[in-house]
C-alpha cells in the first residue's frame, strides 16, 4: 500500500474529482488531509483507520507531553 492516496484513489473514495468537493467529503467524515495548492494529500493510514472505525486526530504540533 502506498503511503499517500493517489488522485485516482481520492476520486474513487469521495466520488468527486474537484479538490474542493473532496475536502468537503473528507471534512464531513473526519478524515485528516493537507491542502497543497490544488491538490488534497491524504495518508493511506488515515483511510485504514477510518474504515476500521478508529479515530484519527490531527496534530498541528508535536505532543510534548510524551517527553519526560
Amino acid at each position: 500500500m502506498a503511503e499517500f492516496l493517489t488522485q485516482d484513489d481520492l476520486r474513487e473514495l469521495t466520488g468527486y474529482s474537484r479538490a474542493k468537493e473532496q475536502r468537503q467529503m473528507l471534512d464531513k467524515e473526519g478524515i485528516p488531509y493537507k491542502a497543497l495548492g490544488g491538490r488534497t494529500i491524504v495518508l493511506a493510514s488515515h483511510i485504514s483507520a477510518w474504515i476500521e472505525g478508529r479515530s484519527v486526530t490531527r496534530h498541528s504540533a508535536p505532543d510534548m507531553s510524551m517527553i519526560t
